[in-house]
């Protein structure tokens, strides 16, 4: 074991190690994610990306909105959620999809991403440090419309009234139509993520299950867990749905969809994974028609300042600037660069070096918790998703000890040494 010393004072490397990747991602533009840049991503993954923006186009040309999770989404009015409830939410809330309220009638007709979560993972290094938040933001985005199937599949959030009313076998059709729509989803989601550079902790793990086979297994296992139609998983076993799903794979896109080689999805016509019913639920013709419905769904409240920062040039430019701006003066305040300046710049340098050998230390570490995290998903899906999180972070962290602990104060003596004596032989 390593017997490594602590830092000492307030300086710690975790944080400046993680700082110096926020600074980063503020300084380049990454930080926040603006919608010409997660749409020009799509529209960069080939016929699959362009085919999802059409599909984007006609769901909102049928009343449909699309967009960021915001604390004035009307997702929270829906669901009854005050300030701490949406605060909280928003921490482990990735986003949502939402056709009809069925209880309610109520059209909502929205599709929403939680940007802030998407970059607070990037700036973690959810992503590896190889991508950027409008990469996922496509990736998730392609997810959610690959759902716009046709595939009628919503019979209301609470599976114990959905069975009390549908039949034992209405119940497997609803699990096949579940089980196809998800299917189709995640391929959507994959090829972008393929094409585009996109690599993630959550993406891998899809990836490993389809390269196995075992799509269907880990679809039954990972969204069983969130009840609603979903629950119709339970009129079925993990090898069942592990074997309709293999089917419905090759009778849709055809055996040659994964590249056995690389494993990477080849170019599909999203259309093919359209319309498959799988049989009839009573109900299915008023479910149809209010899905096809030409009508407003629920939207967030607009803003002036809003669209300023999202449809201006100046104003993305402001949004990035102020990025910038933050991530170093965050950085600047937990380093003390600015009291080290204060004594002398020599010592200001230094410690800017120090951090960067930190942050280099973190990105070190968040690759290869990153590398253990994919060899442990290629033994099983069933690897959690916590403890993919739990390697890339404590990897960060453990690199950037060991770092500091071992290079870290000597960069920043040498640079200080070097700048110093530059500063008196050249009387500066």
């Amino acid at each position: 074991m390593l017997d490594l010393p602590l830092p000492t004072g307030n300086y710690n490397p975790l944080v400046t190690g993680l700082l110096g990747r926020v600074t980063y991602l503020g300084t380049t533009g990454k930080l926040f994610i603006e919608d010409s840049a997660w749409k020009g991503q799509l529209a960069g993954a080939g016929p699959v990306g362009r085919q999802l923006l059409e599909r984007m186009s006609a769901l909102e040309a049928r009343g449909w909105s699309i967009g960021n999770l915001s604390m004035q989404d009307p997702f929270w009015k829906l669901t009854g959620k005050g300030l701490l409830g949406r605060s909280l939410r928003k921490l482990s809330l990735g986003g949502y999809h939402w056709d009809w309220d069925m209880q309610r009638d109520i059209p909502v007709k929205r599709i929403a991403i939680n940007e802030g979560l998407v970059s607070a993972a990037g700036s973690m290094g959810m992503t590896y440090g190889n991508t950027t938040p409008a990469k996922t933001m496509a990736t998730l985005m392609a997810h959610e419309l690959g759902h716009e199937d046709g595939i009628i599949r919503d019979f209301g959030a609470d599976w114990k009234q959905v069975a009390s009313r549908l039949t034992p076998e209405e119940q497997q059709i609803l699990a096949r139509r579940m089980l196809a729509t998800e299917t189709n989803a995640i391929v959507s989601q994959l090829y972008v993520a393929d094409a585009i550079g996109e690599h993630s902790f959550t993406t891998d793990r899809m990836k490993a299950a389809l390269v196995r086979g075992d799509l269907g297994a880990f679809i039954h296992s990972t969204w069983g867990k969130s009840g609603g139609s979903y629950g119709a998983f339970g009129t079925m076993s993990r090898g069942e749905a592990k074997q309709f799903v293999n089917d419905y794979l090759a009778s849709t896109y055809g055996s040659e969809l994964i590249d056995p080689r690389t494993g990477k999805i080849r170019e599909f016509d999203l259309t093919r994974g359209q319309g498959h019913q799988f049989g009839t639920i009573s109900g299915d013709e008023t479910l149809a028609a209010r899905m096809a419905e030409t009508r407003q769904g629920v939207t967030p409240p607009d803003s002036a300042l809003g669209r300023f920062f999202a449809e201006s040039a100046t104003g993305r430019w402001a949004l990035r600037g102020a990025g910038a701006l933050g991530a170093l003066a965050i950085i600047g305040t937990v380093a003390d660069v600015g009291g080290a300046f204060r004594k002398s710049p020599a010592a200001g340098f230094g410690r800017v070096g120090r951090v960067g050998a930190d942050w280099a230390g973190y990105e070190a570490g968040s690759a290869a918790g990153g590398l253990l995290g994919r060899s442990l998903l290629s033994v099983s899906e069933r690897t959690p998703g916590f403890l993919g999180a739990a390697l890339i972070i404590g990897g960060g962290y453990v690199g950037a000890q060991v770092l500091d602990s071992y290079l870290g104060g000597k960069i920043e003596q040498t640079v200080t040494s070097a700048i110093g004596s530059l500063t008196r032989r050249f009387h500066l």
